[in-house]
């Protein structure tokens, strides 16, 4: 529920509060479907749409931080992270879980929600029912940036 909230939030912010529950049901039903497709096994929850949020906030806000707290056997504080380092981090743990042998969790539901976020998100961008801000930029933007700029030579 923290990822809910956190990216939840920006993502809402973004497609607006009347469309949020819609697409919040639409992740849901996109997650149980990938998991019906590549496991026999049923399954129920609410990670598959909280990753489907996660990959809708990938593709608005790639170049967001988050704040990270930690504590539980050091000091406490607080560290400031790109948010595409979590997320990556948390995509990896759930390849790797869906591999064979795993069980317990449903991580075919969890990529089925984040692959469909991701492409609900980018669907929303091209289609124009998403707009960024002037100071924002989305992962098409940062992707086309990279694409079209010209590389100095670098100095040795």
């Amino acid at each position: 529920m923290i990822i809910l909230w956190v990216f939840g939030n920006a993502v809402c912010a973004k497609v607006g509060n009347s469309f949020y529950p819609l697409v919040y049901l639409l992740m849901g039903l996109a997650a149980a479907a990938a998991h019906m497709k590549f496991s026999d096994a049923p399954a129920i929850g609410a990670s598959g749409a909280i990753n489907g949020i996660v990959g809708m906030f990938v593709v608005f806000y790639p170049l967001n931080y988050v704040k990270c707290f930690f504590g539980i056997f050091f000091r406490p504080g607080i560290f400031t992270v790109s948010s595409i380092w979590i997320i990556l981090l948390w995509l990896a743990f759930d390849i790797l879980g869906a591999m064979p042998g795993s069980g317990g969790i449903a991580y075919y539901a969890h990529l089925g929600g984040f692959f469909a976020g991701a492409g609900l998100a980018l669907a929303c961008l091209k289609m124009g029912w998403v707009k960024m801000d002037r100071y924002e930029r989305s992962l098409l933007q940062v992707l086309a940036e990279g694409w079209h700029q010209k590389r100095r030579p670098s100095r040795l």
